[in-house]
């Protein structure tokens, strides 16, 4: 006959792993897709562009963010983004293994899961367009027919 103290603490241990096997997947599953979308918008809208001009303007506040993700930064990104989660994995298996409280673990747990957002926030919200100086000074340039060095790198659409 199987003693029901120990049937229950194998349940109770089984659920906990199940739930956080679950709980690791979603949250892998959220910061995949959030993920997915800040390399979608910073690399194809504000940072990108079809081959001519940037969606943002080069001497802008978001140009200059762009262009230090061109040089190795969006790289140490998701280097940390990962990192992120790795740890917020091993806090819920160690929620699992009852050595740590449920609200550390469901804390940790979307903190790591919303990382890619909050970076996508982040980088994505400095202005694109130049500052109203640089830009009367753009447009003042292209009237002027173009000639020589522009006196910033406003071009953008």
């Amino acid at each position: 006959m199987v003693n029901n103290g120990v049937w229950d603490a194998m349940r109770s241990t089984r659920g906990r792993v199940a739930t956080a096997v679950a709980g690791v997947i979603g949250m892998l599953a959220v910061a995949t897709v959030t993920g997915f979308f800040q390399f979608l918008l910073l690399g194809l809208s504000t940072c990108g562009g079809d081959g001519g001009s940037p969606y943002a303007a080069h001497d802008s506040a978001q140009g200059r963010v762009c262009d230090v993700l061109d040089h190795g930064a969006l790289t140490a990104v998701a280097a940390l983004e990962i990192v992120a989660l790795v740890a917020a994995a091993v806090v819920i298996g160690l929620w699992a293994a009852r050595r740590v409280r449920g609200r550390l673990a469901a804390v940790v747990a979307v903190a790591g899961a919303l990382l890619p957002l909050g970076a996508l926030v982040a980088l994505s919200a400095p202005t694109d367009n130049c500052s109203k100086a640089d830009q009367a000074a753009y447009s003042t340039w292209l009237d002027q027919g173009a000639r020589g060095e522009p006196p910033a790198d406003c071009d953008s659409y």
